[in-house]
C-alpha cells in the first residue's frame, strides 16, 4: 500500500500525517494548509483535463456568493456517480453550464484533494437549499449500482467497468462501490484541517447529502463511515491505528469493524 499522503506537496505532507494521528494545529497554520492546497489544486486539475480545458473552463462559475457572517456551520459528503476525477472536474466546469453544481472539494480514489471553491471565501452549489451553511466535499465513486440481465450501471444507463466488478459490494439488496482508505484519511485529514481554520463549524451539522435530501439523494450510500467518520474527526483519535488504514477499497465488512472500533474506542 502506498504512502496515504503520496499526492501533497513536501512541505505539507508531514503536517497531514501529524493530523491523522491526532495532532492539532493552529488556525492560521489550518488556513496556510488549505491556501497551499487550493495551489496544488490546479496543478492536479490541469493534468487531468489538459491546459487548453483548463484554461477555457476553470476555475468554475457554479458558486458565490461569499459566506454571510456566521457562515459556514457545516460539511457535506457526496459521492460524484462517476468513475473518474476527469469526468467530475468536467461536469463542475464552465464546459457544462446546465449541470450548474460545484463543490468545494473532491476527493479522488488515491485521495488526492482538489479544491475547486475555496471554503474560507465563498459558497459552492453542492446541495440545494443548504449550500448557503454547508462546505461541500465530493468523493469520486461511482455510488448506487443497477444490476440488469448480468451488468452493471452506474448513474442508472453507463456500463460500469468489469475490471472493477470484484469490487461491488450488496447491502439491503443494493449495489454499491466501496471508497478506499485514501478517501477516508483524506476525508479526516481535511475535515480536521477545516475544524480548526473556520471555528464556525459545528459537529451535529457534518453529513451527507442522503441526510440533507432523502427523497432525491443517496449519497454516500452505506460503504461511507459517516458518523464514525466524522466523531474520529471530532474526537482527534489517531485515524491510523485503525484497520481500515491497512485496506485498499472499503468493503461493508470494514465499514461495519470501523464502527466497532470506534465503540471500543471512544
Amino acid at each position: 500500500m502506498k504512502d496515504l499522503f503520496h499526492w501533497l506537496p513536501d512541505r505539507i505532507r508531514q503536517s497531514a500525517w501529524a493530523t491523522l494521528s491526532g495532532k492539532k494545529v493552529e488556525k492560521v497554520t489550518a488556513q496556510s494548509f488549505l491556501a497551499q492546497l487550493e495551489k496544488s489544486s490546479q496543478d492536479r486539475i490541469v493534468s487531468s483535463v489538459g491546459p487548453s480545458f483548463y484554461k477555457k473552463n476553470f476555475p468554475v462559475a457554479a458558486k458565490g456568493p461569499k459566506w454571510k457572517d456566521g457562515k459556514p456551520i457545516g460539511v457535506v459528503d457526496h459521492y460524484t456517480a462517476s468513475l473518474k476525477l476527469t469526468g467530475t472536474l468536467s461536469w463542475f466546469s464552465k464546459a457544462h453550464p446546465e449541470a450548474n453544481v460545484s463543490s468545494h472539494f473532491v476527493i479522488d480514489r488515491d485521495g488526492a484533494i482538489v479544491m475547486l471553491v475555496n471554503p474560507l471565501e465563498e459558497v459552492a452549489w453542492h446541495a440545494r437549499g443548504f449550500n448557503s451553511e454547508h462546505i461541500g466535499i465530493e468523493h469520486v465513486n461511482a455510488g448506487l449500482l443497477k444490476k440488469f440481465e448480468g451488468n452493471f450501471f452506474y448513474l442508472d444507463r453507463l456500463l460500469y467497468p468489469k475490471e472493477r466488478l470484484h469490487l461491488i459490494q450488496e447491502s439491503n439488496k443494493e449495489y454499491w462501490e466501496p471508497y478506499t482508505s485514501y478517501q477516508v484519511a483524506a476525508s479526516i485529514v481535511l475535515k480536521r484541517w477545516l475544524i480548526e481554520a473556520i471555528p464556525t463549524l459545528m459537529r451535529e451539522r457534518f453529513t451527507d447529502h442522503n441526510h440533507l435530501d432523502p427523497d432525491r439523494k443517496r449519497d454516500c450510500g452505506p460503504l461511507w463511515p459517516l458518523d464514525n467518520l466524522n466523531n474520529l474527526v471530532f474526537l482527534w483519535q489517531d485515524g491510523y491505528r485503525f484497520s481500515w488504514a491497512g485496506k485498499e477499497d472499503l468493503a461493508l465488512a470494514d465499514v461495519q469493524t470501523f464502527t466497532a472500533e470506534m465503540y471500543k474506542h471512544a
